[in-house]
Order: structure tokens, then C-alpha cells, then sequence
């Protein structure tokens, strides 16, 4: 009699397997063969990376030196400096009468200043 219930209780189990239900039930804990395992994810579909730009060297111009009060004042690339200040990334160093000397890391740098022609027309009043 135990053999009978055994196998009666073997076969409402293998019936509960094959049911509607329990193919639901087990399909549900079927992975997708063709997904990626978790924390994959496609170089496609991340967002494009933007690569840092290469620093472009900024020319930079001596326009004018002046002095004002005894203090020389350069004008580079349509800003004014002293001695001492900092000019794009660059330390001011030293001033002269048609020159002036940038220092960083990589050594230093010398602007001359172009001289251009030009007329001065004066008129007396």
C-alpha cells in the first residue's frame, strides 16, 4: 500500500510538471542564451568617449612695451603684464628695451617685438 501511494504521489508530481503552470514556472527561470552576463554591456551602446584635445600651443605676440610710473609694462596678445606675472601658463621674467622673456616648465621664451612702419602725421592747432 505504501508503494501505491508513492507512485500516485510521484505521478500527481510529474503531472504538476507538465502543466501549464508549471512550464510558466519553469521558463521563467530560463535565461536568454544569446544575453550578455550581467555588468556586459556593448562598446556599441556606451554613450562615444571624448578623447582630450592635444593643448595647442597659443602663439603668442609681443605687441608693445611701455612704462608707466617706472614700472615696464609688455603687451602680449592684447593683454598687459609686469614683470612677474603670469601670461598663459607662462611666468614673465624679464623685460627689456625690445624683448621680453617667458619661463615654465620647459625652459624659457623670448618674444622680440616687431617693429613696423608707420607715420606719425602731427598738426598744430
Amino acid at each position: 500500500m505504501n508503494l501505491i501511494r508513492i507512485h500516485v504521489v510521484l505521478a500527481i508530481s510529474l503531472l504538476g510538471f507538465a502543466s501549464p503552470d508549471g512550464v510558466a514556472r519553469s521558463a521563467e527561470n530560463l535565461r536568454n542564451p544569446f544575453a550578455l552576463p550581467e555588468g556586459v554591456i556593448l562598446r556599441s551602446l556606451l554613450p562615444p568617449e571624448k578623447k582630450p584635445e592635444a593643448k595647442k600651443e597659443q602663439r603668442l605676440v609681443l605687441e608693445a612695451i611701455t612704462m608707466i610710473d617706472g614700472k615696464k609694462i609688455v603687451s602680449i596678445n592684447k593683454q598687459n603684464f609686469e614683470l612677474g606675472d603670469s601670461v598663459f601658463e607662462k611666468k614673465l621674467v624679464e623685460i627689456g628695451p625690445d624683448y621680453a622673456v617667458l619661463e615654465d616648465g620647459e625652459g624659457k621664451t623670448t618674444l622680440t617685438l616687431r617693429r613696423r612702419a608707420f607715420s606719425i602725421h602731427v598738426t598744430q592747432e
